[in-house]
């Protein structure tokens, strides 16, 4: 009878498979974080817009002739 072949441990395989999911998910949670912040830049700049548009009516005379 042939020696049969040496699988790996069952360990090892779980544990890989394990950290493929945490970079999985951390993969995830980089992508949303990035989109939190490109969220949070866009409102900032919305609202510089606003405020920009804002003092530039107050202090444009030519808007009230």
């Amino acid at each position: 009878m042939t020696k049969p072949k040496r699988l790996e441990p069952a360990s090892e395989s779980s544990i890989y498979a394990s950290d493929v999911s945490k970079a999985k998910a951390w993969d995830r949670f980089l992508i949303m974080s990035d989109r939190v912040k490109n969220k949070e830049k866009e409102q900032e700049g919305r609202r510089a817009f606003i405020e920009n548009r804002k003092n530039y009516i107050k202090n444009a005379p030519h808007f009230l002739n």
